[in-house]
């Protein structure tokens, strides 16, 4: 009769789930990708990238990033409108018909 190795029962998460303390200092941490997605990567107090199995602790933005941000926005949306208005346009109809 063949020997079968024991079957192993998975862990309960909940026994692996860092605290609230652990979670808020976790910068350099190795974990698991599993584990990041588990538990890191929705936390609220502190935002975590996962790089090659470490934890990196991410700034949340200020107030220069969110103006950027706005601003680059602005430019996209003007740059939509403005090639929709170029499209619909009767010089570029007519350069397409003409091929």
């Amino acid at each position: 009769m063949p020997v079968t190795a024991p079957t192993k029962t998975p862990p309960n998460t909940d026994d692996r789930r860092p605290t609230d303390a652990e979670l808020m200092n976790a910068d350099g941490r190795r974990v698991s990708e599993a584990d990041y997605w588990a538990y890191y990567y929705e936390f609220a107090d502190a935002h975590y990238e996962w790089n090659n199995g470490r934890l990196e602790e991410k700034p949340v933005s200020d107030n220069l990033t969110i103006w950027i941000y706005h601003w680059l926005s602005s430019l996209l949306e003007a740059d939509q409108i403005a090639a929709a208005l170029a499209i619909d346009s009767d010089l570029v109809r007519r350069q397409l018909a003409d091929g």
